[in-house]
């Protein structure tokens, strides 16, 4: 991939993340005024804090092509989805599953991106200090994958279908790890 295009799709990664941080500042700035009848507790005031500041260090980060821009993202991103599940479960409100979870699944391809080792390279990030972190991708898409099979079907469906995508993954982990190695044997027999 060449680097043009890696910088246009970080500076749209950027601008996703300052959008997202413009609309919540927008909807506090209603509540604040009264326009939209919200009482934010606590938490909601601290989540709003912590998700608008977080997106606008994405954006500034990523639109420079920084590699803490970088890091932040790999950061910021898992903790704000801490927050929005502790949200979910304390103060469900129906149907937020079916909302959030196109975002999560936004959410995740960006990381699946951002760990690209084209994308890395050309960041200056190595895959040694956040390489654990990729984790975060299949984490973001059964999460997303649970909340709206959950507003569908309810709990036990949701919990039940992620755990059989989770089953498959493994399958078809072991199973591609077996293929390869008969491949691999049977290569190098032609070779001999």
């Amino acid at each position: 991939m060449n680097q043009a295009k890696i910088k246009q799709w970080l500076r749209i990664i950027a601008l996703f993340e300052l959008t997202g941080s413009l609309i919540g500042i927008c909807i506090h700035v209603l509540i604040q005024s009264g326009i939209i009848q919200e009482t934010l507790c606590w938490f909601d005031l601290f989540d709003f804090y912590f998700n608008t500041l977080a997106g606008l260090i994405i954006f500034i980060g990523l639109w420079r092509f920084e590699p803490w821009g970088w890091k932040a993202t790999v950061l910021f991103i898992p903790i704000s989805y801490v927050f929005t599940c502790y949200d979910i479960v304390t103060d469900y409100v129906q149907w937020m599953g079916l909302l959030a979870a196109p975002f999560i699944i936004l959410d995740a391809l960006i990381f699946r991106y951002l760990f690209k080792p084209e994308t890395m390279t050309f960041i200056k990030v190595s895959p040694r200090g956040f390489g654990h972190m990729k984790w975060s991708v299949a984490a973001l898409f059964h999460l997303a994958t649970y909340l709206f099979i959950f507003e569908i079907g309810g709990e036990l469906i949701a919990i039940g279908m992620v755990l059989a995508i989770l089953f498959a993954m493994a399958v078809c982990k072991k199973y591609k790890k077996k293929i390869q190695s008969f491949e691999d044997l049977t290569s190098g027999s032609r070779r001999a």
